[in-house]
């Protein structure tokens, strides 16, 4: 899907826009988390993790950043990289001095 979404801003040459996440990007970060852990075979750490919990990963990462418990930032310490006026792509940034 985000492969999709950014080779089509590409191939249109269209200008891409960032912004800071905000709670309504929950999902898509948990998404973007998610897809970022998933090695070659397909299997992300978060299924072995969950897996005796019964837990689906992608509801325990969204519940991860509702609660701001996620070790690689909280929601607004991510920028959204929107493309077609859709998310696209997302990256946790580090603020030097910010306390995070």
């Amino acid at each position: 899907m985000l492969t999709e979404v950014v080779l089509a801003m590409i191939q249109s040459h269209s200008k891409p826009s960032y912004r800071t996440a905000t709670g309504t990007d929950v999902p898509f970060l948990a998404q973007v988390t998610y897809e970022a852990t998933l090695p070659p075979v397909g299997k992300s750490f978060w299924d072995d993790l969950l897996q005796s919990t019964e837990t689906e990963p992608h509801s325990f990462l969204e519940a991860m950043f509702q609660n701001e418990a996620s070790n690689w930032g909280n929601v607004q310490d991510f920028i959204v990289l929107e493309a077609k006026d859709e998310p696209a792509a997302a990256c946790a940034v580090f603020r030097p001095g910010s306390g995070r």
